[in-house]
């Protein structure tokens, strides 16, 4: 009785018997998405979504994007692997080759990763902003960290409320200004 879903590729979108609003495309693909409602989930790639069941509102592109993804909604996967260990989270976007890769926050996770395995080992992180390639890829449990540039890696794999830009090539900081300010109280 499903109908405005779009399905391209062997068990893609096979359970869903409902409106969904889905689009899943490659083997397997949004397999047993059964959403009971619409789900605005898009899944394009081998086994992208494959364990999506009731989840809303995810994008996930690429082989095994999100492949874990059961009831998380709002997120987004771009890349082969690219969060294909988290099941319930929410809130999170990884872009790039394998990066938030073992991610399973199992709750709100606000997570963003930008670039080739970058933030791959954060399990239970949340909070953090990670681009580069293999950026902040030995964080593991660290909170509202903000990692910058190739290979930058956080102090410590479970640091929270820090700030890292460049790895340990980096010899100058530029900027118009000389110092940086603290946050107005205003």
């Amino acid at each position: 009785s499903g109908g405005r879903n779009t399905a391209i590729g062997y068990e893609a979108l096979s359970v869903e018997d409902e409106t969904g609003y889905a689009v899943a495309v490659g083997y397997q693909a949004l397999r047993v998405q059964n959403s009971g409602g619409n789900s605005y989930n898009v899944a394009v790639g081998y086994n992208a979504g494959e364990a999506v069941s009731t989840g809303i509102e995810n994008t996930l592109l690429g082989g095994k994007a999100g492949g874990a993804l059961t009831t998380g909604g709002g997120n987004v996967a771009l890349g082969y692997a690219a969060l294909s260990a988290e099941d319930t989270g929410t809130r999170n976007t990884a872009l790039g080759w394998n990066s938030l890769l073992v991610l399973d926050v199992g709750g709100t996770g606000n997570n963003t990763a930008l670039g080739y395995a970058s933030a791959k080992a954060i399990s239970t992180g949340t909070k953090n902003t990670v681009v580069g390639s293999s950026a902040g890829d030995a964080l593991t449990t660290g909170n509202n960290n903000i990692i910058i540039g190739f290979e930058a890696a956080a102090s410590a794999v479970d640091v929270s409320n820090e700030i890292t830009l460049g790895d340990s090539n980096i010899s100058a900081i530029r900027a118009q200004v000389t110092s940086i300010s603290s946050l107005s109280d205003k």
